[in-house]
């Protein structure tokens, strides 16, 4: 069993699968904040109109009362913040998972440690930066949705995506991970493409909209000359955008000097 199971099996999947059902209700709202309105206003009645002590306690109970149903609801809903708060954990994990499968040393620094340890640093190193998105993933037989409270659209599914960009080629990464379930709904996929065997790399919108508001979910697809296509989710955006073209940039780039 790899580390990444072994974390996330402290994630709580039946309390996630729980958010994914619960229907949205005002009504506890309303009546909590109804009884505490009324109790308020009867309360400064009884020290201002000098009614009877029976108005007093009718006014303390429905205040209490109002506030217990609302802290009784608040607690019993599951916040769409919590959800959220999942996804740190497998975010860690994917980018680690990323980072030592795409290890950042060159193949000139590996032979050299290899040979001589890893102390010495006569031979220049490399570096690339990898870039990570993510968004919650809506497509699948039997992944759950729902719609926050704060506009936002949410999925019992959430992809991970990757890329470097090294000097002749891309390296991808990409992984959906179930919040509903330990096991995950795909494979992981871990890749390395020459720039001069892709062709392409555009955003295209996806078929079912995952977020309201000005951003809605999408695919970056890069294309390899032999029909092969790499779909990362991704929200489609301006970083969208800026990913495909830094891909496609060197993609060009390759062509010409094949010229």
């Amino acid at each position: 069993m790899n580390r990444y199971i072994r974390k996330c099996d402290k994630m709580n999947y039946a309390r996630n699968e729980k958010y994914f059902g619960q229907k949205p209700s005002s009504l506890p709202t309303l009546i909590s904040a109804l009884m505490i309105g009324v109790g308020l206003l009867l309360l400064i009645l009884s020290f201002t109109r000098g009614f009877h002590y029976a108005f007093y306690a009718l006014a303390f109970l429905l205040t209490v009362g109002g506030v217990v149903i609302w802290a009784v609801f608040s607690n019993i809903k599951i916040k769409d913040s919590e959800i959220d708060d999942e996804l740190v954990k497998i975010r860690e994990e994917f980018a680690s998972d990323f980072n030592e499968r795409f290890g950042q040393k060159n193949a000139a620094r590996i032979k050299f440690e290899q040979t001589y340890g890893p102390k010495s640093t006569s031979v220049r190193e490399e570096k690339y930066e990898p870039v990570f998105f993510d968004t919650y993933w809506f497509e699948g037989e039997g992944t759950l949705r729902r719609d926050g409270s704060d506009g936002r659209a949410r999925s019992s599914v959430y992809s991970l995506s990757g890329y470097v960009l090294k000097k002749d080629r891309i390296c991808i990464g990409r992984r959906l991970s179930s919040l509903i379930s330990p096991d995950r709904p795909g494979e992981d996929l871990f890749a390395e493409y020459g720039y001069s065997e892709l062709t392409g790399a555009v955003i295209e919108p996806g078929e079912k909209v995952g977020r309201t508001g000005t951003a809605v979910y999408g695919h970056l697809k890069i294309t390899a000359a032999d029909g092969t296509v790499v779909s990362l989710p991704v929200i489609a955006d301006a970083a969208a955008d800026e990913h495909a073209s830094r891909i496609l940039n060197r993609i060009i780039s390759a062509a010409r000097n094949r010229q």
